[in-house]
């Protein structure tokens, strides 16, 4: 009767414990792409009742960043008595690098302009789109019926925590009001940049109107044509430097003198990363 006893309650604590988790390692490198499948590569499960349970684990989440682009998943296994083990493994993405900002034109508005987030997108390698969670920093105001520049910083959160900004000039303008000088026209707003490399910010004029003479760029080739007049890279004047060796965001005017000796030109951001 005592052995009966005894033997009841080792099967009740015995079936209490849950599976043992096995990792060949604690930290893993993987893509920022990866799935389940390449998180728990090198994990097992095992039940001292039900034997090999492999098949239950399960990535039950990721953390946010601890460090940038290094976070924890926290791994599940489950027994056939619904008992559960939980781990933590440590998560290195080889290729992470943080949200990246676009704008498909300039920031430059026409006055009574509802929203200055019209032309700009987000996007990282771990949630891709991020447009929606794009924010405008608190401490800045624009007053949309009152052309002038105004500085605005742009924020956007990616699901790890981690935080991009985008420090720009906001312009308002009056569409009645003529320019003077020439008026520049750019394909976007924005190039992003990998340090160490660089572009050149003549690819990225469409059109200029100067001294009554509309050129437009000629796709394949580094100059602008219109009317038999022809602008190419050594026209070009820049305002703002860039350093392509240092990560930061970079605004300069990009644009030209016309025949009066006036200067137009337009706004473009580049971010090296």
């Amino acid at each position: 009767m005592i052995f009966a006893v005894y033997t009841f309650r080792n099967r009740d604590v015995s079936d209490r414990l849950g599976p043992e988790i096995l990792m060949d390692q604690e930290s893993i490198t993987v893509p920022s792409s990866a799935g389940d499948e390449e998180i728990l590569a090198g994990v097992t499960a095992v039940d001292r009742a039900d034997g090999d349970v492999t098949s239950s684990l399960i990535v039950e989440s990721l953390t946010p960043f601890i460090d940038k682009g290094r976070r924890n998943a926290y791994i599940v296994a489950i027994d056939s008595d619904n008992h559960v083990t939980r781990v933590s493994r440590e998560i290195i993405y080889s290729d992470y690098r943080s949200p990246l900002f676009a704008l498909t034109k300039p920031l430059r508005f026409p006055k009574g302009t509802d929203s200055i987030l019209t032309n700009i997108t987000a996007s990282d390698v771990l949630d891709e789109d991020l447009t929606d969670h794009i924010r405008i920093s608190e401490e800045y105001r624009l007053t949309n019926n009152t052309p002038g520049e105004y500085p605005m910083v742009f924020t956007v959160t990616n699901s790890a925590g981690d935080i991009s900004t985008l420090p720009a000039t906001v312009t308002i303008y009056d569409p009645a009001e003529t320019a003077a000088g020439p008026e520049v026209r750019l394909g976007t707003g924005l190039v992003n940049v990998p340090a160490g490399s660089g572009v050149d910010l003549f690819d990225y004029i469409s059109q200029v109107a100067i001294d009554g003479v509309t050129l437009r760029a000629v796709p394949g080739e580094k100059r602008l044509e219109g009317s038999g007049r022809t602008l190419v890279p050594a026209d070009m004047v820049m305002e703002g430097t860039v350093d392509y060796g240092t990560p930061g965001v970079y605004e300069v005017k990009i644009g030209f003198h016309d025949g009066e000796g006036r200067f137009g030109g337009e706004r473009i951001l580049v971010v090296v990363y």
